[in-house]
């Protein structure tokens, strides 16, 4: 088996040597709840920098 690694995974172990991360992050019109994706979820669970969350649009 070929072991992928997660974008999340990825961005937070880039974290280890950055001084911000950014990301995006949307809110459709037709749904009600969270607008955070699972990557900049789970980013901001783990992440060891400060992160900026920008609005798509």
């Amino acid at each position: 088996m070929v072991r992928v690694p997660s974008p999340s995974g990825e961005l937070v172990e880039a974290s280890l040597h950055a001084d911000l991360v950014g990301v995006g992050a949307h809110r459709p019109a037709h749904r009600v709840g969270r607008a955070l994706g699972r990557v900049t979820h789970a980013l901001l669970q783990h992440v060891l920098c400060p992160v900026a969350v920008v609005p798509r649009g």
